[in-house]
């Protein structure tokens, strides 16, 4: 027994000195550990690279085509997918371009990050002897382990960048909020090969290596400065913006502007490297266009383009359907914050703001501005890197005020990091829906964990046809429009029956979620029958439709004489 309390003595003498070095002592370390641990927690629990339909789905599938088009089977035109899709699924909706061959609709940049960790699976899936053909589990979990290394990258530059304005303290809770309090952190857990972690990460990395190079510019941070801005721009064009924030870096004057320029100028042998290095990142994305279309530049969205006359920029911000400040509060804060930057932190506040202003300018010019599915506008997730630095700037101005108004500003934030966790849970059981939330959705469902039996006759879906034209919500689509057009798309003409059919089970099935003891009793049939509850759920609302189709086809043939 003495032996026993001896060694819990120690254990907790080593927790102490642990929680005095880490957490006291640097709480911004303290911070990254956290969130690092909390995200790869939240990976391995969902296990999604054993799911069949998650990891490799909607966008992903343009992006990290390129890696198995090239090193497996060497097919840039693409037919592999349709040749090998009982191996390989539903790869990618196939686009038929000018010279009639496949292409692929986004750029490589984020092949060129996933390449890596691909090579690794394909080299752990060949000698395994596990299917190496680009889409077995292998390949999604390097898919999901790049997401996470990507975030500890970006994470590190925005710290270092953070810590030379803020204390440690403050650096540490803006570290927080920015991936637990905002919808990053679905995008490096639920959707974790989207391109928001790494465009994150790329832009925390290019704001810490810009204030190191107007330090002493030196030719590896030249370098790499360009490869970032060739590489962000790459995985996302409309990102170009950034150079704004590398031209304004702490300009707080006219005459300021006037001698950036002038210094500019005299390092054009510098400036000439970044854009050298940022032209040879795109060759062979000019190459493959010249192969795909004939042409070196070649605009593969369509008719789907910029209304820069008529931005949403009210919508983009406050809609019900994907406005940031609706969804993730949060960011609302680090808006605030801007003006904090003008008394002590003068030569952040041009840069930071007007690229903010720009960046809302152009995602709300976007026809399609709510930037299809998605939880929250993901659109603005790349460049929370700098909007942490209002957001400190604000937090740090009311952690200064008496206690009354410090303890007020954490709960808020801890309150609203708690609110992001809840709604992630809410739109991964369909309760916020990716396009079509209305302001009656929003409030019939605020605070529930599952969708109630009318949430589905409340939503709105966008008119893609109008949006490509600037119109908007003029002529939205009810739940059953939408789910007939849906249908008409794909060539499916649906009859009233099968309609009626299908919104009964939704709405019975969104009904069902709400109901803990009927959820309990399914979850005991799903796992005798090996089947996820989401399955049982179907089977048992498919079965009660058929029972009541029955009885009513019963009723209607005792009423004929």
């Amino acid at each position: 027994m003495n032996r026993i309390k001896k060694h819990l003595k120690r254990f907790i003498a080593v927790l102490i000195l642990i929680i005095e070095k880490l957490i006291v002592r640097q709480p911004a370390h303290a911070a990254f550990w956290l969130i690092m641990l909390v995200v790869v927690w939240t990976n391995f629990s969902l296990k999604f690279w054993q799911n069949p339909d998650r990891l490799l789905i909607w966008d992903v599938k343009a992006y990290y085509v390129y890696l198995p088009a090239v090193f497996i089977y060497q097919d840039l035109s693409l037919d592999f997918i349709i040749h090998h899709r009982d191996e390989i699924g539903d790869a990618m909706f196939l686009i038929r371009g000018p010279k009639d061959l496949n292409y692929i609709q986004t750029t490589y940049g984020l092949s060129l990050l996933y390449a890596p960790f691909f090579l690794s699976a394909h080299a752990f899936a060949i000698i395994s002897g596990l299917p190496a053909n680009g889409y077995s589990s292998p390949y999604k979990f390097a898919l999901m382990i790049s997401s996470i290394f990507y975030l500890a990258v970006g994470l590190y530059f925005l710290r270092k960048f953070l810590l030379k304005y803020f204390d440690p303290w403050l650096t540490a809770i803006t570290l927080v909020v920015i991936v637990l309090g905002t919808n990053l952190f679905y995008y490096v857990t639920h959707e974790a090969p989207m391109a928001h972690a790494y465009n994150f990460s790329l832009i925390a990395s290019f704001i810490y290596f810009t204030g190191k190079w107007y330090d002493r510019a030196r030719l590896l941070d030249t370098v790499i400065i360009g490869f970032l801005i060739g590489l962000i721009v790459l995985i996302r064009p409309v990102n170009l913006i950034i150079v704004i924030f590398f031209i304004l870096w702490k300009i707080n004057s006219w005459e300021s502007l006037a001698a950036r320029f002038q210094f500019l100028f005299r390092s054009y042998r510098w400036i000439l490297l970044m854009l050298l290095i940022s032209f040879i990142i795109w060759i062979p994305q000019f190459i493959y266009w010249k192969y795909v279309s004939g042409s070196y530049l070649f605009y593969t969205y369509s008719d789907s383009g910029f209304h820069f006359g008529n931005p949403q920029v009210f919508y983009s911000l406050l809609s019900y359907r994907k406005g940031l400040f609706v969804y993730i509060p949060l960011i609302f804060i680090a808006f605030c914050g801007i003006p904090f930057l003008f008394k002590r932190y003068r030569g952040l506040i041009l840069p930071v703001g007007i690229f903010a202003a720009i960046n809302v300018y152009m995602l709300s010019s976007w026809c399609y501005w709510w930037f299809g599915g998605g939880f929250g506008p993901r659109s603005y997730i790349d460049t929370y890197a700098i909007m942490a630095i209002p957001f400190a700037a604000l937090t740090g101005w009311m952690l200064q005020r008496k206690i009354m108004w410090r303890v007020i500003c954490l709960l808020v934030i801890f309150a609203l990091i708690c609110f992001n966790f809840f709604q992630v849970r809410q739109y991964s059981s369909g309760t916020i829906h990716h396009i079509a939330m209305t302001k009656e959705a929003y409030w019939d469902v605020f605070l529930k964990r599952y969708p109630t039996a009318d949430f589905n006759s409340k939503l709105r879906f966008p008119n893609y046809e109008s949006a490509v034209k600037g119109i908007y919500y003029q002529d939205d689509l009810t739940y059953v429009e939408q789910l007939r057009l849906e249908n008409e798309r794909h060539g499916i003409v649906i009859s009233d029956e099968d309609l009626e059919k299908e919104l009964y089970i939704r709405n019975l099935t969104s009904f069902i979620y709400t109901q803990k003891k009927w959820l309990r009793e399914i979850k005991m049939k799903a796992d005798e029958r090996g089947i996820s509850l989401d399955s049982m759920i179907r089977k048992d609302v498919l079965w009660l439709w058929e029972k009541e189709k029955k009885q009513r086809e019963g009723e209607k043939d005792s009423m004929i004489p």
